[in-house]
């Protein structure tokens, strides 16, 4: 849905008309969710408007710790803390997330949003009404769209600004640094309107973060070739049995992996709280991800992201007890190389 004058005039007449002080909402914590917020302030500020940000997720990945503690990110509270709040005269502004039936949020949100800023595909239940607007539009990152909304308003960015550094950083995040397949041109203009206003040092340490210690490690049992499976054109790779912190390095591995020449389709899974977690990236275009990973873990279990970004989870069930973890890495890795590659 393009970002008409008519659609412009009605989201300005529902900003003016929300109460001074509104509530934003994100599903879960990476670079483009983090720049969203603040973009989404910017232009709040400019109807008189504050707001309470509310976050599900764990920053997890270093790089978004760093992103937290540089840009002073850390005014959020537990999405948790909504359960079972009276939300009937709240003014609800959901940001990098398609609907409340997102499970990511990990709660029950009785009501619709008044407003979605998103890049996935829009749910079939998701209509609008005179209280409502909501833009779905595909692009590499949600962090454009809410650029794009900003400067369509006229509101103005200092040079340097902090805000646009981060806006950068959340496009660059989700684009793979606009490499990614999913990349819009939408994605690079506002790139370039937002580079005028950015400070490009503060871009730079961000991304020269991304990789410690533990990633290491983690890169390395990836490519290990005992715990990797390769078919005729998708890879299966095992990260054994991991911390919970390190579960964000997973998608940025996969990412890596899908890299390698002949290479179409990437899973990369490790055992970790009881379940298995799985990230899914795949460059097939004839492969619907979405469906794919809900057609072998569930409909509940699995799904992707414009059907080439995608996860998915199984618990663990009656082998998770077992102290012999070692062969549990192993049932593990045999039962999904053969479910993955076949």
């Amino acid at each position: 849905m393009e970002l008409t004058a008519e659609r412009l005039a009605k989201f300005k007449r529902l900003i003016q008309n929300a109460p001074s002080r509104v509530i934003i909402i994100r599903s879960h914590i990476d670079l483009d969710s983090l720049a969203c917020p603040p973009l989404m302030q910017e232009i709040l500020s400019s109807f008189g408007k504050t707001a309470e940000l509310y976050s599900a997720g764990k920053p997890g990945h270093p790089q978004n710790q760093l992103v937290l503690s540089s840009f002073h990110l850390t005014n959020y509270q537990p999405v948790s803390l909504l359960a079972g709040k009276r939300l009937d005269d709240e003014f609800l502004i959901l940001l990098d997330s398609p609907s409340f039936e997102d499970t990511r949020l990990g709660i029950t949100i009785p009501r619709k949003p008044n407003i979605v800023v998103d890049h996935h595909e829009r749910p079939a239940n998701m209509e609008e009404d005179e209280d409502s607007w909501y833009w779905h539009q595909a692009s590499g990152a949600c962090a454009s769209l809410a650029a794009k909304l900003m400067f369509e308003l006229g509101i103005k960015l200092g040079t340097p600004d902090p805000t646009a550094a981060l806006g950068i950083i959340g496009i660059f995040g989700d684009t793979d640094r606009l490499i990614s397949r999913h990349t819009t041109e939408l994605d690079r203009e506002m790139v370039a309107a937002l580079g005028r206003h950015a400070d490009q040092n503060l871009i730079h340490e961000i991304f020269f973060s991304a990789r410690d210690t533990a990633w290491m490690e983690m890169i390395h049992r990836a490519y290990d070739p005992l715990n990797f499976k390769r078919g005729e054109t998708a890879l299966v790779s095992g990260l054994g049995e991991i911390p919970a912190a390190y579960t964000d390095y997973m998608a940025t591995i996969a990412d890596e992996l899908i890299k390698q020449r002949g290479i179409t389709t990437v899973y990369v899974w490790a055992i970790v709280d009881g379940r298995v977690e799985i990230k899914a990236r795949t460059y097939d275009k004839q492969l619907d991800l979405n469906q794919h990973l809900k057609d072998m873990f569930g409909e509940k279990n699995g799904g992707a992201r414009d059907r080439a970004v995608g996860a998915a989870h199984v618990d663990l069930g009656i082998t998770d007890p077992t102290t012999d973890r070692e062969s549990l890495v192993k049932l593990w890795k045999n039962v999904l190389e053969q479910k993955l590659l076949h």
